[in-house]
């Protein structure tokens, strides 16, 4: 079958186009202009596809910049049977309008996936232009649907999918976790703009990848490990990690890596097992992942830097030990503190994650975090809590009051303020997220960092973030551009 698999234009109101969509935390409006994460589900899902002799298509509109004119010509091209879309709360109902217009120009089976979709699978299959919804993850539920399209038989017996049956919604048996990763073919690249996607925490050019799903930790606002991964992990094996980027360097030859894990340094001997395979094979390429701060120290950072890591994401979220235990996280500041500090010893650049409006947040919490955060890490990256539905924190602050609107879709991301708490407004907390930009990036001069930043990025890229936080800095520019 011809099948699309795509990231639709995201339009809201009279503006066509909005960019800025992850797979995990959707968002607009983020500080970092050029930032995209690569669509990994998309990806797997057209390998297994192509790999069982289909016909697939990609687009990915956001990082095209393409306009829905552009994107319908583009369908009407393909022709497709089947068209695949990853949904997600702030872009549903964006998502759902440019299906009517698909319906419009073929008569392809219109089919959706994702986080928000996984929540609300019969809301949406009351849109009378979408057919099948896959819950959880998708890739083998999509080859099943397909393969029963294709030769038309019954839907009944596919797992992880809910559908229609004349006035009926079905819902299917929960479909198996896929327990072997290094079973799935490699993401499927070359049906992408490679060259597009790229996470600030390295350079360019720059490939993404994974060695692992899902998160044992249970933090309450985490969307893809409640309701993708029911908080269950899986890992990689050290050496067929070892040959995708193997791959990966002779066929793309990017200068960075970027693994796109939730927590990469889960299990010490299974990180210092990776590590201690990329040494043996002289893999020679510089690369980047996320953790926590609880799961890293000093002998796991070392072998990671002599493995060619050279920048760590490492989630904080709060300077408040009170709210830290509360989400859980690692509630020891002084921990986190020298953390940080040993990453700066041993030459690993970091960026601090931090989330601003957790549950006893106040004025006050917050600019202690914002004072915290000023003199940790390299960069910095603050969020506004964005309790999506499928977590514990969405029932928490709706059950509270404390969701502006439990529906208003289009504003759950972390740059716009979904929420409201007693004592912080909305304008408050995005005021504070401002500020926290501001003064983290303008107050003082960070020469290392700039440095950092000519290394990684060149000096275009470079030239433009110092130009913005100029501007920023004098509040001509009222948000800051990273």
């Amino acid at each position: 079958m011809r099948i699309l698999i795509t990231n639709p234009p995201w339009k809201d109101g009279d503006k066509i186009f909005k960019t800025g969509i992850k797979n995990r935390t959707p968002q607009i409006g983020s500080p970092d202009i050029y930032y995209a994460a690569f669509p990994f589900f998309q990806a797997y899902t057209a390998a297994v596809l192509q790999k069982n002799g289909h016909d697939v298509f990609m687009i990915d509109s956001l990082v095209e910049k393409i306009d829905e004119k552009k994107f319908l010509k583009k369908i009407q091209k393909i022709n497709p049977e089947v068209v695949l879309i990853e949904t997600s709360t702030p872009t549903v109902n964006s998502d759902l309008k440019v299906a009517e217009e698909i319906k419009k120009i073929t008569d392809a089976k219109i089919i959706f996936c994702g986080a928000h979709a996984t929540v609300y699978p019969e809301k949406i299959l009351q849109q009378k232009n979408i057919d099948i919804v896959l819950r959880g993850e998708y890739e083998y539920s999509m080859l099943d649907v397909v393969n029963s399209l294709s030769n038309g038989n019954n839907l009944t017996a596919i797992k992880g999918i809910t559908f229609k049956r004349g006035k009926q919604t079905v819902n299917t048996e929960e479909r198996e976790f896929i327990s072997d990763l290094d079973l799935l073919p490699y993401p499927e690249r070359d049906l992408l703009p490679l060259e597009k996607y790229y996470d600030g925490l390295v350079g360019m050019p720059q490939v993404q990848m994974i060695s692992m799903r899902g998160c044992p930790f249970k933090c309450g606002y985490c969307l893809w490990t409640h309701v993708i991964y029911k908080n269950l992990f899986r890992v990689r094996d050290s050496k067929k990690i070892v040959d995708e980027m193997e791959f990966i360097k002779e066929n793309y030859s990017p200068k960075y890596i970027y693994f796109d894990d939730d927590v990469f340094t889960l299990g010490p001997e299974r990180v210092i097992d990776l590590c201690n395979e990329i040494i043996k094979r002289n893999i020679d390429i510089k690369w980047g992942a996320m953790t926590r701060p609880d799961l890293l120290n000093e002998t796991i950072m070392k072998k990671m830097c002599d493995a060619g890591c050279v920048a760590l994401k490492i989630g904080v979220e709060s300077a408040n030990p009170l709210i830290l235990k509360s989400i859980p996280k690692p509630a020891n500041i002084n921990k986190i503190r020298d953390v940080f500090q040993a990453a700066k010893k041993i030459g690993i650049r970091t960026q601090a994650l931090y989330t601003l409006g957790l549950p006893g947040d106040t004025k006050k919490t917050i600019k202690k975090t914002i004072e915290f955060a000023k003199n940790l890490s390299d960069k910095a990256q603050f969020l506004l809590i964005t309790p999506y539905p499928g977590t514990p924190y969405y029932e928490m602050y709706k059950k509270n009051g404390w969701l502006i609107d439990p529906e208003k879709w289009d504003i759950f991301q972390p740059y716009s303020a979904s929420i409201k708490l007693p004592n912080l407004s909305p304008e408050d907390l995005k005021e504070l997220q401002r500020e926290a930009y501001r003064q983290f990036y303008t107050g003082k001069v960070r020469i290392d960092s700039l440095l950092y930043s000519l290394k990684k990025d060149g000096i275009k890229r470079t030239f433009l973030r110092s130009i913005f936080w100029s501007l920023t800095k004098l509040k001509i520019v009222r948000d800051p551009i990273l």
